[in-house]
């Protein structure tokens, strides 16, 4: 295979001493040879970790993590998946043996070849000594969809599935509460109290042929119906107490375990299961009209903040006014197309567009009329001076003040510095046209990543709330995020305001540090992929973010460091450690040009291929891009010709760079280029045909800004590769 991506297999096990070693063997007979095994020994209490330590040893690629108690089985998955490096993820139970020793190369090559679909799974197994194989199903990567299979445990808890790593992250990986609901016995109780719309049946596609299971094209139609019965419960998730889930679910998991096992799969009961579903699906269509008709929410700005918040509120059951001044960009929005590139927005957008429940206008007064709830989200760029320019959220806050004609609750989304609500509370009073009406100030940060911030939205680490007084009502706010599963942290304004623009700045913190190491790698020989790992495995520190390259950018950190230097100036604090962060962000990208200079011999005259624009994947944003600083420096040396791509930038791109060429296809630019570089790490580059490159490249040059190569593989196949902090040509 070229270009072999690396897998990380995740093995959980609990007091699994008669079968851990088979499990083990059968992974390690693979011919597809790129891969780590992780074992997740969950507290056993007999001999599984002593087997554990004498497999280790023999193994190079196995790694052993245990917990210090029983946590559970998806505690146990998650923190596999969790610390696996690996492009994709594969699962196998410890008590399951791979017999296809081609299993793993068969379904990473399906993946690659069918990148719309996400998760595949399928092969031969055995399970209690007999063998069989499964049939293949696979799944889009709608993140809808590939977030109902994690929640429901079901697929993929089988050990014959794999997946790719970021979208065991969109959707927040596994669930611990779900797990147990995998079963088809579940469907009989269950279906009318449980959160539904995680036991999405049309999902199911695995049992075995033997057994008859999965779906036919004859049933499509009642798949469509189940579909949306799901989608009803999904907006009533919220309101079935969980003690009734566990009593339903137990009960049905022992009533069923009585039924014979032709009758488990059997049509008629399949049938009866989609009748049963559709009475609750009734009842639950009845309460969505009741939850609809709450108080409409008002989202100012219709940016990358703005647009995702009034979206995935729509999608939460909120009715949904979007106002945003622009009205091309209005427009726009109103044919369902999205002005910026963010996976998973424009079909919810669509769809709720759709439904009505969500409304895009120009028109302010009417939606602060209409609305008692109001989240400002207007941008707050970057002053010359390094403050941040709350001009928009003043202008907001003042026609706010002039419009409303009853209590509001105004809510600052964005990223702004600590005690903004002040200065919002000064011009509320002031302009308040009304001086009965009571304003009340919340600050509500958002914690969205660009590429993935659908999922962050609606599953985020935590939902942090800042009120102005103990006192004040805070029901209504915290009801707009019942539907959401996560911990809800209710504090005073100004620590709220805070706990965001510190998490920005402790990222980019993490970045720098890393970058800083990397160069000391370079020096002493050491792989910075290797300190990374081992720094990030210590739980007090973590992998996230640990992640040497060629910088942060974006419309956050960036920003976010320099504002929090200016108040800690304006406080008389020593700003040192913040004024490091961004020198060694900036320095990073000049290092990293004059390693593109040594590598292909000076630039001037030579064609050079650049892979990656946007600041990160996943996005079109170029905003603090580091390609902006090390294109610009190349063209600056007298380069002769740069062929840029970028999956989504290309566009966005041209304003910066008029003169360079944009490619269509990664391909077209490494042709007849002298060297190639890697700006941005997306997926589809980790994925190139990489022999492909080495023949289409004039010389077989490659400076990877992102690590996203494995350094040894590369060399192998004849390439000249320099990477950051790897220490390739010492």
């Amino acid at each position: 295979m070229n270009s072999e991506p690396f897998i990380s297999v995740v093995l959980p096990t609990f007091n699994g001493k008669a079968y851990i070693s088979n499990a083990i063997e059968s992974v390690m007979r693979q011919t597809y040879r790129n891969f780590e095994l992780i074992v997740v020994d969950d507290g056993s209490t007999d001999e599984t970790q002593e087997i554990l330590e004498k497999i280790s040893k023999r193994y190079t690629k196995l790694m052993v993590m245990r917990h210090h108690k029983n946590l559970g089985f998806v505690k146990s998955l998650n923190d596999g998946i969790e610390n696996a490096r690996g492009f994709f993820i594969a699962r196998i139970d410890d008590d399951d043996v791979w017999c296809d020793e081609k299993k793993l190369e068969k379904q990473v090559t399906f993946l690659r070849e069918h990148p719309e679909y996400g998760l595949v799974g399928g092969g031969i197994i055995r399970v209690d000594g007999k063998g069989r194989e499964s049939g293949r199903y696979m799944f889009p990567e709608r993140d809808e969809d590939i977030r109902a299979v994690f929640l429901t445990n079901n697929v993929v808890a089988h050990s014959a599935a794999v997946f790719r790593k970021d979208l065991w992250k969109r959707v927040g990986g596994y669930r611990e509460e779900y797990h147990f609901f995998a079963d088809w016995a579940l469907w009989l109780a269950i279906g009318s109290v449980s959160k539904a719309y995680n036991f999405p049946e049309y999902f199911t596609l695995y049992f075995d042929k033997e057994q008859g299971g999965g779906y036919g094209r004859r049933d499509s139609q009642i798949r469509r119906k189940m579909k949306a019965n799901l989608r009803l419960a999904r907006e009533y998730q919220a309101h079935y107490p969980g003690f009734l889930r566990s009593i339903f679910s137990s009960l049905a998991r022992y009533a069923y375990s009585f039924l014979p096992s032709r009758w488990r799969f059997s049509s008629l009961l399949f049938h009866i299961r989609v009748f049963l579903f559709g009475i609750p699906g009734y009842v639950i269509s009845k309460k969505e009209q009741e939850y609809g008709e709450s108080s409409p929410i008002c989202v100012i700005g219709a940016g990358y903040v703005g647009l995702v918040t009034a979206v995935c509120f729509a999608e939460l059951g909120n009715k949904v006014f979007c106002v945003e001044q622009n009205r091309e960009k209005v427009e726009q929005l109103l044919k369902g197309t999205s002005p910026f590139y963010e996976p998973g927005l424009v079909a919810l957008m669509q769809k709720h567009l759709s439904e009505r429940r969500i409304k895009f206008t120009t028109n302010l007064k009417m939606g602060v009329n209409e609305c008692e709830i109001i989240f400002i989200c207007v941008g707050t760029p970057q002053l010359p001076d390094g403050n941040a320019d709350l001009s928009q959220v003043e202008s907001v806050v003042c026609r706010i003040g002039e419009y409303a004609s009853s209590d509001k609750i105004v809510i600052e989304k964005g990223t702004v510095p600590v005690h903004t609500s002040k200065r919002i509370r000064e011009l509320l009073e002031k302009s308040a046209s009304n001086k009965q009406v009571h304003f009340s100030i919340v600050s509500n940060p958002e914690f969205l990543r660009e590429g993935s911030a659908i999922s962050d939205f609606l599953h985020p680490d935590r939902i942090v709330l800042g009120f102005e007084r103990e006192e004040m009502k805070k029901d209504a706010v915290l009801a707009l995020y019942k539907a959401i599963d996560a911990p809800k942290i209710t504090t005073d304004i100004a620590s709220a305001e805070l706990i965001k623009e510190a998490s920005n700045v402790f990222l980019a913190f993490k970045i720098s540090f890393a970058n800083l190491i990397s160069r000391v790698c370079e020096k002493t020989g050491a792989d910075i992929k290797e300190v990374a790992w081992g720094m990030g495995l210590d739980k007090r520190i973590g992998l996230s973010f640990l992640e040497a390259g060629i910088g942060y950018g974006g419309s956050c950190l960036p920003k976010d460091v320099r504002a929090l230097q200016k108040v800690l100036e304006e406080h008389k604090i020593d700003p040192t450690l913040l004024q490091a962060i961004d020198g060694i962000n900036e320095s990073q990208r000049e290092l990293f040009k004059r390693r593109i200079e040594k590598e292909v011999g000076g630039v001037r005259g030579k064609t050079i291929a650049v892979l990656g624009l946007s600041f990160k994947p996943n996005t079109d944003d170029m905003r603090e891009a580091p390609a902006i600083p090390i294109i610009r420096g190349i063209l600056q040396g007298g380069v002769g010709r740069i062929k840029a791509y970028d999956p989504q930038a290309n566009k966005a791109a041209q304003s910066f760079f008029p003169n360079i060429e944009f490619s269509e296809n990664p391909y077209e630019a490494a042709r007849d280029a002298d060297a190639l570089v890697i700006l941005t790490d997306w997926n589809e580059f980790k994925d190139l045909d990489l022999e492909k490159v080495r023949d289409l490249l004039r010389s077989p040059v490659v400076i990877d800004g992102r690590n996203i190569f494995d350094p040894l593989r590369m060399r192998a196949l004849g390439f000249s590769y320099a990477g950051i902090g790897r220490n390739l040509h010492e």
